[in-house]
């Protein structure tokens, strides 16, 4: 069998990186409706409230485990909880300098994603 008829562990793991990007960057999208739209008491705003710092952990994991870098489990739950603090330190923490412009532009990058999908959810909505 030839090694270029099984996809790398690598590759896969890629993959399943560039998803999670995805998937976060659509939660986002569909959390600046939901904000817009849903009543903070719905199912809508529970599920994207859980779904997201979910998001965020697993990928903490994939990319730790892409780096080859050890992540206490418990530090995990700590991403779970405050994420919009433990995604910018671990960025920091795994890529030095580098990390914080990461932070910086996706931080930028969610926070315009949500701005402009509440707007648009609002301006529909009327």
């Amino acid at each position: 069998m030839s090694d270029t008829l099984v996809p790398s562990i690598d590759g896969a793991r890629r993959r399943l990186w560039w998803f999670l990007v995805a998937c976060i960057y659509a939660l986002m999208a569909i959390w600046g409706v939901v904000l817009a739209l849903a009543r903070e008491d719905s199912r809508a705003y529970l599920i994207f409230a859980l779904a997201s710092p979910s998001a965020m952990a697993l990928w903490i994991a994939i990319d730790a485990r892409r780096n080859n870098l050890h992540v206490v489990h418990v530090a995990y739950i700590f991403v779970f909880f405050f994420w919009p603090l433990a995604v910018p330190v671990y960025l920091i923490w795994s890529r030095g300098a580098r990390g914080l412009c990461w932070a910086a532009v996706h931080a930028l990058a969610l926070y315009a994603l949500i701005f402009v999908s509440f707007n648009v959810a609002i301006w529909v909505r009327r």
